[in-house]
């Protein structure tokens, strides 16, 4: 099976809110679930996906499974979006600019 796209798993606002979780700490996959309002096979719909991504890294400690964010697979999201941050940054100084000449 082919990997999805990183974009994938930050596309729905609960996997945004998984990766926001999850960048303090690691944690379990019924910890993870306890901190929504589904049930918790909707949740590992959303852990499957974002795991087919490769945003999520899975290790086994005892008989439970951590789930912890791979910052790497996040990376292509965030040069993605370093080049629109620079493109708006020089649009808002042009236009700040602009209205300082108009004062």
């Amino acid at each position: 099976m082919k990997k999805r796209d990183p974009f994938t798993a930050v596309a729905d606002p609960t996997r945004r809110e998984i990766v926001r979780i999850l960048t303090d700490h690691p944690m379990s996959i019924s910890g993870l679930a306890d901190q929504f309002e589904m049930s918790r096979p909707a949740v590992s719909k959303h852990l499957k996906i974002m795991s087919e991504c490769g945003v999520l890294e899975t290790e086994t400690v005892g008989r439970t499974r951590m789930l912890s964010i791979n910052h790497m697979a996040l990376q292509e999201i965030s040069i993605w979006l370093a080049n629109y941050e620079q493109f708006w940054n020089t649009q808002l100084d042009q236009l700040g600019s602009y209205l300082d000449k108009s004062e």
